[in-house]
């Protein structure tokens, strides 16, 4: 068996080449590119409207989702296989490295809410790898 192919029932199945790591890795990628931009995008917003800090707090929470499910749904995209884990690997890595930026910016010590920012992180990034998986284009 050449590599990039999988036995299946029906036979040899191609899959995407390149190691597990590559896919989870761009697929962190585009979860902080699309969390950068969306936080410039909301930076922006809140310099021209005064809203609450409920608002701040809400809209913050939603682009950290966003990130993950963007992370996820990448990396399962380019993998086409096992997207609940991939995308679940992303979330956690990408959770990583929002706790490892608060640590050295901050120095907030882990507690209760860094557990909730994981599953608002890893929760949306496994949908987003289930449906990276079973993402098809429509043909015309």
């Amino acid at each position: 068996m050449r590599t990039g192919e999988r036995t299946a029932a029906k036979g040899p199945v191609k899959t995407e080449g390149g190691s597990f790591i590559k896919h989870w890795l761009i697929g962190v990628g585009a979860g902080l590119l699309g969390t950068a931009l969306t936080l410039a995008i909301f930076a922006f917003t809140m310099t021209l409207h005064d809203f609450g800090g409920a608002f701040f707090i809400a809209g913050t929470t939603a682009i950290l989702a966003l990130g993950g499910f963007l992370a996820g749904f990448v990396a399962a995209r380019i993998r086409q296989q096992n997207g609940m884990a991939i995308g679940a690997l992303s979330g956690m890595l990408l959770y990583l490295l929002y706790l490892g930026l608060s640590l050295l910016t901050f120095g907030l010590a882990f507690g209760p809410m860094a557990i909730t920012k994981l599953a608002i992180c890893v929760i949306p990034a496994c949908l987003g790898g289930v449906w990276g998986v079973n993402y098809r284009k429509k043909h015309r």
